[in-house]
């Protein structure tokens, strides 16, 4: 287990894969939603980078779920 801080994860993500289209700001919104899992020490949030690219695609793919079943309105 390798803790980073999220500009430190996305810098280690870009190496791994410089083509990856995943920015800061959307690693940040997946950590606030709890779709990536992390650890917070007062302000600041960890992710492992070693299981960080598995768990973007688990987000992505949940959030592709979320958006495919729409909101349905509410029968009266």
């Amino acid at each position: 287990m390798r803790l980073r801080r999220l500009p430190q994860a996305i810098e280690a993500l870009k190496q791994s894969d410089p083509g990856s289209p995943i920015t800061l700001y959307q690693l940040q919104r997946l950590v606030k939603q709890g779709l990536v899992p992390s650890l917070r020490d007062g302000r600041r949030l960890f992710v492992d980078i070693d299981n960080l690219a598995e768990d973007i695609c688990a987000a992505l793919k949940a959030t592709q779920r979320i958006e495919q079943t729409g909101v349905r309105p509410i029968k009266e």
